[in-house]
């Protein structure tokens, strides 16, 4: 059993660095910073929940099971997911209403569209 669990640890792990390698890498790729944001969005929805789960299975392998860790763990994976989504969201919007440029190539670009008229 201990075997099975170290490796679901290692591979939540290497999965969860997998995520955030490739999001830093986008990083560099995009052109804007809208684009910019919206790839670290998968940073933050995707590649820290798998991170924190393989620590909390790691940490389950060195000092035993506890509620407290389990919990503590649970709710940093919900707050990851929940606040990635809203967080990367305002960032976008905040960048976009302070003049940033966006890339031409952005298709479609509805924060340019008015509230108010209808399309």
């Amino acid at each position: 059993m201990t075997l099975i669990l170290e490796l679901l640890a290692s591979t939540l792990l290497l999965l969860g660095a997998l995520a955030v390698a490739t999001g830093a890498r986008s990083l560099f790729a995009e052109k804007d910073a809208v684009s910019r944001i919206n790839s670290f969005g998968i940073v933050t929805s995707l590649g820290l929940p798998l991170v924190a789960a393989g620590a909390m299975l790691g940490r389950f392998l060195v000092d035993g099971f506890s509620w407290a860790i389990l919990l503590k763990s649970l709710a940093a994976v919900l707050a990851f997911i929940l606040v990635s989504s809203v967080a990367s969201n305002a960032l976008a919007r905040a960048a976009y209403m302070s003049g940033a440029p966006l890339d031409p190539e952005t298709e479609p670009n509805d924060l340019d569209d008015d509230p108010g008229a209808e399309g």
